[in-house]
């Protein structure tokens, strides 16, 4: 693969640009080849700086970075077989990125057991049959769980411990391959309840929502460069402090979701797999339909009902790092400090601001697509159409 390299070096005091182009050169060569390339191509003082960047070559070369579908396929290449089934069929409700996130567990555990059970040792996780794991008990568990316990948090481990679960359930419950589950026994990790939230204060939204109107506090090179993308961006952090939408639901949404006259975006895939109708405000509908008459006038994009409704400047839509990364930047701009808000915590600000202007635990249930009451902290059923009957709660609140 051909690499350009761009080196600025500095002669005389004059800056020359020059383009080594190489073959693989800090992949296929020696330190010793490539020592001598550089000098032959460049001046000797290039060695050094060459020298630095031979190791950190990963790091500084341009390099695709893998989806986490591509992560999840090389963690199942080292995991037994039958975590393939669980995790691309059983669990594909969960999200890519959980169920990632189980891979890598189950990676650290494997190894673990191998090496502590002497009828498993020699083997080769990839190798390992379900009937393998009938010699764990609970014990090996729990000594597992204490052991990763000494060097992470309770929340890490408690996620471990469910890995491990999910695992076991699966292969007692649905298959049926190993006759007890050793889970059941497992002592619980104990995780101390947060008795605080972050979020932004409904005047720290306004803060945040002029500066993407406006661009108040942008760099001038920001500015320009953000002045097409403002009706974007502003639909987008608008909706999810309208709405509470998880970043995957509303980075997932198409033009034909978007109901404008009913003020809904309709089939929003929920956690859990479920497809509801999510209501927003008045104030939403007018970002909403702002961002796609300007969308419908770029001869560049269609607006098509199966084409994407937020999209980048390539064309395709967009990113959860894109919308992550556009978040950042308006933050660092209207709220200096404020660097523990991401877009989850507009999840969070929504859920703060509803519940105090509705007072409404069972709407915001509904609102917030929990599973749990324990969630919420309540113990009774959301109301079945309060997410319609409060889609302009930010606009009574204001009145």
């Amino acid at each position: 693969m051909y690499e350009l390299i761009f080196i600025v070096i500095k002669v005389h005091k004059t800056l020359i640009m020059r383009t080594f182009v190489c073959y693989n050169i800090l992949g296929g060569f020696s330190l010793l080849q490539s020592e001598i390339l550089a000098k032959i191509f460049f001046a000797k003082n290039f060695t050094k700086f060459f020298r630095i960047l031979l190791p950190w070559r990963n790091f500084v070369m341009p390099y695709e970075k893998k989806s986490n579908s591509e992560l999840l396929l090389e963690q199942l290449d080292t995991l037994p077989h039958f975590c393939s089934g669980l995790l691309l069929n059983r669990a594909a409700e969960r999200e890519i990125s959980t169920r990632l996130s189980y891979a890598r567990d189950l990676n650290t555990f494997f190894p673990y057991i191998i090496r502590t059970k002497p009828e498993l040792k020699g083997k080769n996780p990839h190798e390992l049959e379900a009937s393998d794991l009938n010699c764990i008990s609970v014990d090996d568990i729990d000594r597992f769980i204490q052991l990763f316990l000494e060097g992470h948090s309770p929340t890490t481990t408690a996620r471990m411990r469910a890995s491990i679960s999910v695992m076991f359930n699966y292969l007692t419950n649905t298959l049926r391959l190993i006759a007890n589950n050793p889970m059941t026994g497992v002592t619980r990790v104990k995780v101390e309840s947060k008795d605080y939230v972050i979020y932004l204060s409904l005047e720290e939204q306004e803060t945040l929502i002029n500066t993407i109107k406006y661009g108040t506090g942008l760099p001038p090179k920001q500015l320009k460069n953000t002045e097409k993308k403002s009706k974007r961006d502003l639909a987008i952090v608008f909706l999810f402090l309208d709405t509470g939408l998880r970043l995957s639901e509303l980075q997932g949404l198409d033009v034909g979701d978007i109901d404008l006259d009913r003020c809904c975006a309709t089939g929003v895939r929920r956690k859990g797999n479920e497809f509801r109708e999510v209501y927003f405000s008045d104030t939403a509908a007018e970002y909403l339909g702002e961002y796609l008459e300007q969308r419908k006038s770029d001869v560049r994009y269609s607006a098509l009902p199966s084409d994407p409704l937020f999209l980048n400047p390539s064309g395709n839509r967009i990113s959860v790092r894109g919308i992550e990364k556009m978040l950042d930047k308006y933050i660092a701009a209207a709220l200096p400090g404020r660097n523990d808000i991401t877009v989850h915590k507009l999840r969070s600000s929504f859920a703060m601001s509803f519940y105090s202007s509705e007072k409404d635990i069972l709407a915001l249930q509904e609102r917030m697509n929990h599973k749990s009451l324990n969630t919420t902290n309540i113990y009774a059923k959301a109301a079945e159409n309060a997410s319609k009957l409060t889609r302009n709660w930010r606009k009574i609140h204001n009145t």
